[in-house]
């Protein structure tokens, strides 16, 4: 994750550990997504695990969580990427393409098969 609202040298001299980093309201509301959008839910409530991740899947979410707890980029790419409103545009619509196109393979390989019944392919 190239954005951070802690900085780990502090944290550690002020008692902290590297649980305190990752209880940031940064990592906390990224989780908080992670769950809802499948980790904590029944196997029919799960979305599409072929484009879970928050950076390259879901650049919105991530841009908003960054800009939204005030985290701050830890190298000048970063700063770039989260700033640069063309970069922002095609990575959100990166997003939407990679769901669009997996959706399908999501439901048939994975969410018709159901629990307990195999694996694709099989």
């Amino acid at each position: 994750m190239p954005y951070s609202t802690d900085n780990i040298y502090r944290i550690y001299s002020s008692g902290g550990n590297l649980n305190t980093a990752l209880d940031s309201p940064l990592f906390k509301r990224i989780r908080g997504w992670q769950d809802r959008y499948g980790f904590t839910q029944p196997a029919e409530g799960v979305d599409n695990w072929l484009c879970p991740c928050v950076i390259r899947d879901h650049f919105a979410l991530l841009r908003d969580a960054v800009l939204e707890t005030g985290a701050t980029p830890i190298n000048e790419e970063a700063a770039i990427a989260i700033q640069d409103p063309e970069y922002c545009r095609r990575m959100v619509q990166y997003g939407r393409d990679i769901k669009r196109l997996t959706d399908p393979i999501w439901e048939e390989e994975y969410v018709a098969i159901g629990p307990g019944e195999g694996t694709a392919g099989e």
